[in-house]
């Protein structure tokens, strides 16, 4: 799960709990009771118990894929372990102890408020206001009779009576709720008190005394027909402060008689919410654990893949954030990825290395031999010329002599293994002075029949056959092409001198950029080691064993390639691939 998502989950997750809050919160509010609406308060309860259930059964489903990776020692694991004990730990401990501290001290302040100091209090300010309302009722009640009397014994009300009664307004109220004025100020009953006085009023009470809208008066029944209304002249203020102390105490008792069913409510609610709470940072504790671990593991990933000698691709995440740890990611990256691009050149440059290391062996094996040839040939050359010199003085001297037959097939055998000699230091020198390559475009088609005539019309005995493209051109030096068919001819003719029907085919063609040449005698073929016959001084007959090596020299200095194929009695094959 990405970081945003994580985001966007615990946001929505805190959103709804500060909406629950504060809806248990208005619930809780009180004007004169404890609380507003007791039903509200059981639809809050169970909106904060499933809340609470929901956030549990979110964690616990967290925590146990948390569980089941545990077997697979998953990278970051142990991390993310320590990071979540870590914000438990601070979670729950505060939590815990925060909450039951307010436990306590709401209790012991319910026992306080509730306790006997307030307790009396309560009932001595009830008593107060209890007295002063029923004495204004009582007053009220002997005045309604007082004025009763006078009505009923049908004698005049005076005006001065009414005054010192304190009474403002008396009136008759008839069935029709018509108003008959006695005395002197015509104030008239609030419609609602009429309506109520209609409503209440019975005939079982003779004398009822209201205390409604401001208005503080009593209604005397004095016959069927019609009531006496006396509206009474008291403090309005002082009546209203009394009544409330009694709506007080009535409230007091209620919560009194209440107090166990009120401390196991917010008791509830109180437990709810802080579980909420807990569960809540424990739950972005969890997600602060994963965002902390993931990138460490993702970095630990890519330590081990780099150690494979991969770049890893679980860092692409880690590296779009904005924090340390990105920073640290980045950088590794770059690091694996400069890692990687050195020790794929490294590998290209060893692989190029291994390729050309038969090359620049054999390069430095036949330069070895040159110098060493030089050095051979200059030496032992220079003893020569005066052992020959000397050889054909002594020729002449013994001409005429008895012996000159035998001295001179001495002395002729002599020369010849000078000229062998000779012969021999000149094939070293060849091979150790190669000339430089002076290539030019050569049209190898008519050389190779000009070779093919050539050796033809002089060995008579040999069967040549030839499939020669015309006019294939190849970029080469002259005297190194010579060099190379003179020494395919010459081993192929000395190979093949004992070979029954022995023959020798050319064949040259073109496919595209790539032109083939195969030089096949049918002769006794090689059995062993090819490679051994580009060894130079390697001869399987007596020869200096340097005509393939000299090919071989040749055709590397020009980056050309050719494969032998040869077994025993099975002739022998030269296959040469030029660049076209």
């Amino acid at each position: 799960m990405s970081f945003l998502s994580n985001r966007i989950i615990l946001l929505i997750l805190s959103l709804i709990f500060i909406f629950l809050f504060g809806i248990t919160v208005y619930s809780l509010i009180s004007s004169n009771e404890i609380v507003r609406n007791s039903e509200l308060i059981q639809y809050v309860v169970i909106l904060d118990l499933s809340y609470l259930i929901f956030l549990s059964c979110y964690l616990f489903v967290n925590l146990f894929k948390v569980y089941k990776t545990r077997r697979r020692e998953i990278i970051g694991l142990r991390l993310f372990y320590k990071f979540f004990l870590f914000f438990g730990i601070f979670s729950i401990v505060p939590s815990t102890i925060i909450l039951i501290s307010s436990l306590i001290f709401f209790n012991i302040e319910v026992s306080t408020w509730l306790g006997p100091a307030f307790k009396s209090t309560v009932d001595n300010s009830y008593y107060i206001a209890n007295k002063y309302i029923k004495e204004r009722e009582n007053n009220l009640v002997t005045d309604s009779k007082f004025f009763k009397n006078y009505i009923i014994a049908k004698r005049n009300i005076d005006y001065s009576i009414i005054k010192r009664f304190k009474i403002e307004t008396v009136y008759m109220l008839d069935e029709e709720l018509n108003q008959i004025y006695i005395s002197e100020n015509n104030i008239k009953l609030k419609n609602t008190n009429l309506e109520l006085i209609k409503k209440e009023h019975s005939s079982k009470e003779e004398i009822k005394i209201y205390y409604n809208e401001g208005q503080f008066f009593s209604s005397t029944i004095i016959n069927e027909n019609n009531k006496l209304i006396l509206i009474k002249n008291v403090d309005l203020d002082l009546i209203n402060f009394y009544q409330n102390i009694i709506k007080s105490f009535d409230a007091y008792q209620k919560i009194s008689n209440d107090k166990q069913n009120i401390q196991i409510t917010f008791f509830t609610i109180f437990f709810i919410i802080s579980s909420c709470i807990l569960i809540l940072f424990l739950i972005i504790g969890y997600k602060f654990s994963i965002n902390l671990a993931n990138p460490i593991r993702d970095l630990r990933i890519g330590i081990l893949d780099l150690k494979k000698g991969n770049i890893t691709k679980s860092l692409s995440k880690t590296i779009d954030k904005k924090d340390d740890i990105s920073i640290l990611a980045k950088s590794f990256e770059s690091m694996s990825t400069t890692i990687i691009n050195q020790k794929n050149n490294l590998i290209q440059k060893n692989k190029e290395i291994i390729d050309n290391m038969p090359k620049i062996i054999s390069s430095e094996k036949n330069k070895a031999l040159a110098d060493l040839a030089r050095k051979i040939s200059h030496e032992i050359k220079n003893p020569l010329t005066p052992m020959l010199l000397s050889t054909e003085f002594i020729e002449k001297k013994i001409k005429g002599d008895l012996l000159e037959k035998d001295l001179t097939n001495s002395i002729s055998s002599i020369k010849r293994q000078i000229f062998l000699i000779q012969n021999l230091i000149n094939e070293f020198s060849s091979y150790a002075r190669m000339p430089k390559q002076k290539k030019t475009n050569l049209n190898i088609s008519e050389i190779l029949n000009i070779y093919f005539e050539e050796y033809h019309k002089n060995y008579k005995s040999i069967k040549f056959s030839k499939k020669i493209q015309d006019n294939i051109f190849i970029l080469f030096d002259q005297s190194y092409f010579d060099l190379l068919l003179n020494n395919l001819f010459k081993n192929a003719i000395e190979a093949g001198q004992n070979t029954k029907n022995f023959k020798i085919d050319l064949t040259l063609t073109k496919f595209q950029n790539n032109i083939e040449f195969v030089f096949f005698d049918n002769g006794p073929g090689f059995e062993g080691d090819l490679k051994q016959l580009i060894e130079p001084y390697f001869s399987t007959k007596n020869s200096t064993g340097l005509g393939l090596s000299l090919i071989n020299k040749i055709l590397s200095d020009n980056d050309t390639h050719f494969e032998i194929i040869s077994s025993k009695d099975k002739g022998f094959k030269v296959i040469i691939n030029f660049n076209a």
